[in-house]
């Protein structure tokens, strides 16, 4: 580059892992670069469904499965327990209720709001409930509080919260689909028909079995009649909010009878689970989303026969971390006289199995003090990389210590850049 004076790059390595935090300041004396034009926009969550009368769920269909693979009828739900993050306990007695003919639900606004409120349930939904509580307890809830219901035959059906929202009131439909084993909590009375609080809950399997006692991936297992089998070719992409996504393929082999369906979930050893999907025959694709911290772990894809009970569980590789497998070079840097600021060209690139995002906060700037500079990226975070993928982003900054360099830190790398001109 004529004209322009080029900087003394000092490279220190370490391994590459991405900064948790998006905030400004990290700690004393540092700070993550400004990100030009960046905006924060508030979006209003999509309001929730209400009811409109369901086609009844026959009985053959109503059953779960414990870890020996023995029957267990769902049956009706008589008391709902819930365990907050806090450990708090709240616990409701079940009340069955139908719908009018317009198909509004019924039940006592008055009960709801009192110190002794009950749970509703939606009659004909035993294998994804559909149960309205109180508004304050939908509220409390957060991803991973637990929920059991116990049923009148003595069963106990355990979930785990996965989303708290809302939903307007004729969006239904979605929520209380019979195809899968779930839970969906409303409030009730909702604020408006334009906002219900909702809680979706799936299927807690990590009451079933150990994850120990897995099969091997690749291997035909009998299951019933069927064959079944998990392909080893599972891929594991990040989402842009850090969470990633798991796409698992099989194949089943034979005939489903009458009123038989297959389920499918994915679960870690820390319990962490997606919603349960419904399989059809012949080869399938399922994409499932776990929590960030699921990286790393060992999974367990498990196949359910409803409604005989059986299983089959199949143990995955370990779910890779992402990140450390993205590699970041600081490739040139330079003195921009016109515009007296220093410029630093930043390469990313992933070598890795899946989708990386980069979060904001991902890069820092600070003199040896600790004193810390503002800057701007191009182009901003969060950045994407797909598999393969190299991206390049430039860092300009303006130094504020004369005869003193600038360290650039990403994640746990960092560099120094020094010889800037005196003034």
């Amino acid at each position: 580059m004529a004209g322009l004076i080029m900087l003394i790059v000092l490279l220190g390595w370490f391994m590459w892992r991405s900064r948790p935090s998006a905030q400004a300041a990290t700690g004393a004396g540092e700070t993550t670069i400004t990100q030009v034009a960046a905006s924060v926009v508030g979006v209003d969550a999509e309001p929730t469904p209400t009811l409109v009368p369901l086609p009844p769920v026959s009985q053959d269909a109503l059953a779960a499965i414990d870890g020996n693979g023995e029957r267990l009828t769902l049956g009706e739900p008589s008391l709902l327990e819930i365990i907050y993050s806090d450990d708090s306990v709240s616990a409701l007695p079940v009340s069955p209720a139908g719908l009018t003919d317009v198909g509004a639900l019924r039940y006592q606004a008055a009960v709801m709001l009192s110190e002794t409120p009950v749970a509703v349930w939606l009659a004909n939904t035993r294998l994804n409930y559909g149960i309205g509580i109180p508004r304050d307890m939908i509220r409390r809830l957060s991803q991973g509080d637990r929920i059991t219901i116990f049923t009148n035959t003595g069963s106990e059906i355990h979930f785990l919260v996965q989303d708290v929202t809302t939903r307007k009131s004729y969006q239904t439909t979605d929520i209380l689909k019979q195809d899968r084993i779930g839970l969906a909590l409303f409030a009730l009375p909702a604020s408006s028909d334009d906002e219900v609080a909702v809680a979706f809950a799936v299927y807690d399997v990590s009451y079933e079995r150990e994850l120990g006692t897995a099969g091997a991936i690749g291997s035909l297992q009998p299951l019933g009649a069927l064959m079944v089998a998990v392909y080893d070719t599972v891929q594991v992409n990040q989402l842009a909010d850090g969470r990633i996504e798991v796409s698992v393929q099989g194949m089943t082999s034979g005939d489903l009878l009458a009123g038989q369906q297959l389920l499918v979930n994915v679960t870690t050893n820390a319990g962490q689970q997606s919603g349960t999907s419904r399989l059809m025959g012949g080869d399938w694709s399922e994409q499932f989303i776990l929590p960030a911290t699921a990286q790393g772990q060992t999974a367990i894809v498990e196949i359910r026969l409803l409604p005989s009970g059986e299983l089959v569980s199949v143990q995955l590789p370990a779910l890779p971390d992402l990140a450390k497998d993205v590699t970041v070079t600081l490739y040139e840097a330079w003195w921009q006289p016109e515009d007296e600021q220093a410029h630093v060209v930043l390469v990313y690139h992933n070598a890795g199995r899946g989708r990386v995002w980069l979060p904001p906060a991902t890069v820092a700037l600070t003199h040896p003090d600790g004193a810390p500079l503002g800057g701007q990226l191009i182009p901003l975070f969060p950045l994407k990389l797909e598999i393969g993928e190299t991206v390049t982003q430039t860092v300009s900054f303006v130094p504020t210590q004369l005869n003193a360099p600038v360290i650039v830190r990403v994640g746990d790398e960092q560099w120094e850049v020094s010889a800037f001109p005196q003034k």
